[in-house]
């Protein structure tokens, strides 16, 4: 498998043929309804992972492409778009589209929204930006943009374009107390491995530092977005590196999980908590969390047991812990087929300590998808040490496919996520389930 491919490779996931057993149990009385089903047009083609919400309770998100079908993104679908869902108190809710991606240097590609408490809007978008830059022609790098409401609408501000030599296709922000952003490039830096980069706000506009490269290879290459760990660490995944030579992930190694600490000296100093094998234990991990134990948690896109449509298998649930001699890893949950396959989003956790996820295949219901059109899962911690595994919600893709959104709990129990196909149009869906 090509390193530089991973983001390529998703949607084929959906042709491999679904193993028929499972492990989990099916919930009870969960309702899934359809808020939103995109058309592929002015208001957005393929909403991206993750949604936010504002306090009376409106949704805010992406779409990958659709919107302005003229200009710098390929086949004329559109660069994306920014979109907010307001429930109208009948059951309906409406769509506006707050900014539309031209592909220039405002970006395009948008990806997963912080927002602050003013009610801005942050993001990364995947390409545009520098489209002067020979490095990334003749597109741009992507960028790290603001969107700001005002009386007269919204307005975007690009608060940094990325040059390749700090990096390439920014993922998801995180964001402290001092307003410092902090992210990862999948692409690009000195290796083109991909960077971990901070924003600061200053004087006269945002200042980039480069906090880290990967190097590649068993050093690790395409990170995913980050987490804040004690005493200002960040923690965070690469998809391949760690075991150079792995069978069960393309001779390059199946990913890690690390930490990085800035030292005395003010530089970052990367450690590798733990290497996943490809075997029972994972493979290629997705972004990660943290509990107010200090306990991580992840999910991985393959690996586990039996194999899954081949000799790798449908990926897992895992969770670190640190002790005297190092993290230790346990898998609290193996994808096989009909339980979920391919989860590519981060876990989500309530009060309680439930997970909740999604999976990108995967499901009994395979008419409508070879594959399974994926899930919605939860893992519920018990006495007795183990986790209850249960299904939430199988997709038949009139509801909805692929799933790859990290879901968002609210108050009363409510999660709401996206799917990238499906849908009435096959455009994608924003979905709530009910408990």
């Amino acid at each position: 498998m090509n390193s530089k491919n991973i983001y390529h490779i998703l949607p084929a996931i959906i042709c491999l043929v679904a193993v028929t057993f499972s492990l989990a149990v099916r919930a009870q009385a969960q309702t899934e309804t359809v808020l939103y089903n995109f058309s592929g047009a002015a208001d957005g083609n393929g909403p991206s992972p993750g949604l936010v919400a504002d306090s009376a309770g409106n949704l805010y998100g992406a779409t990958e492409s659709g919107g302005q079908t003229t200009g710098n993104c390929s086949n004329n679908q559109g660069c994306g778009v920014i979109f907010e869902l307001s429930p109208n108190g009948n059951g309906s809710w409406t769509e506006t589209v707050l900014y539309t991606f031209t592909g220039g240097t405002d970006g395009a590609f948008p990806s997963t929204l912080l927002m602050d408490t003013a009610g801005n809007l942050y993001g990364t978008a995947l390409s545009g930006g520098a489209v002067t830059n020979k490095d990334c022609s003749p597109y741009g790098c992507g960028v790290v943009f603001e969107l700001s409401p005002s009386s007269s609408g919204w307005t975007e501000t690009v608060l940094y374009p990325f040059h390749f030599t700090d990096g390439e296709r920014p993922t998801s922000l995180i964001r402290n107390a001092a307003g410092n952003f902090y992210g990862t490039t999948v692409l690009g830096g000195s290796l083109n491995a991909g960077t971990v980069f901070r924003l600061s706000p200053g004087s006269t506009g945002w200042v980039h530092s480069l906090l880290y490269n990967f190097p590649g290879g068993t050093g690790g290459e395409q990170p995913s977005g980050l987490v804040f760990g004690p005493a200002g660490s960040l923690y965070g995944t690469v998809a391949y590196g760690g075991v150079g030579d792995d069978v069960n992930c393309g001779n390059q190694g199946c990913g890690f999980v690390f930490k990085l600490a800035s030292g005395s000296g003010g530089g970052w100093h990367e450690t590798a908590l733990y290497t996943f094998t490809g075997g029972t234990d994972g493979g290629v991990p997705n972004g990660l969390i943290l509990d107010a134990a200090g306990r991580i948690y992840g999910t991985t896109m393959y690996g586990g047991t039996p194999p899954c449509g081949g000799k790798i298998g449908c990926g897992v649930v895992f969770r670190l812990i640190s002790g005297v001699s190092g993290w230790r890893e346990s898998v609290i949950n193996t994808f096989t087929g009909t339980n979920g396959k391919n989860p590519a989003a981060n876990l989500a956790q309530d009060a309680s300590g439930n997970l909740y996820g999604t999976t990108t295949a995967g499901g009994s219901n395979n008419s409508n998808c070879i594959s399974g059109c994926g899930l919605v899962f939860k893992l519920a911690p018990t006495s007795g040490g183990w986790w209850k595994p249960s299904t939430l919600h199988e997709f038949d893709s009139t509801d909805g496919a692929f799933p790859q959104s990290t879901p968002l709990l609210d108050g009363a129990g409510n999660l709401y996520g996206t799917t990238l196909y499906g849908g009435a149009s096959n455009f994608g869906t924003v979905f709530e389930i009910q408990p």
